[in-house]
């Protein structure tokens, strides 16, 4: 099982992960994950014992929000920089979702990458439009 390597955006939580499948990424259009993390969220679904926190634990804060579901969702992130590592879902008790790009050499290459959307209903209605932009 291949180990993925990354950290938040300025280096003071570091984790390690073995994924399985680095094309089980999935896209999230919920409104919860549009509202922190721009237009959606990438992420992947880690079983707990398979992710883990290097170094920097004791940078980590814990914000719980109530998900477009009703259940309470604890998301952890860097007191630093803010960025958002990883969240614990009721519905998927003993699995972490990370946040898939904290792993950035793997995301970067395309190692890491989408296979699934959740929550496509709340889609925004030019995401589909995307490929055709013209690159700055």
């Amino acid at each position: 099982m291949p180990s993925y390597k990354g950290s938040c955006a300025c280096g003071a939580v570091k984790i390690e992960a073995e994924i399985d499948d680095p094309t089980s990424v999935f896209i999230c259009h919920c409104n919860a994950c549009k509202i922190r993390h721009g237009p959606f969220n990438s992420v992947i679904v880690i079983p707990e014992d398979k992710y883990k926190i290097v170094e920097g634990k004791d940078n980590l804060s814990v914000w719980a929000y109530t998900a477009d579901s009703g259940n309470p969702l604890p998301k952890s992130f860097c007191k630093t920089c803010g960025v958002a590592l990883f969240a614990t879902a009721v519905p998927l008790p003993g699995m972490i979702i990370a946040t898939a790009p904290t792993f950035t050499e793997a995301w970067n290459s395309g190692e890491l990458r989408p296979s699934a959307q959740a929550d496509v209903a709340q889609k925004l209605s030019w995401i589909d439009t995307l490929a055709e932009l013209k690159a700055m």
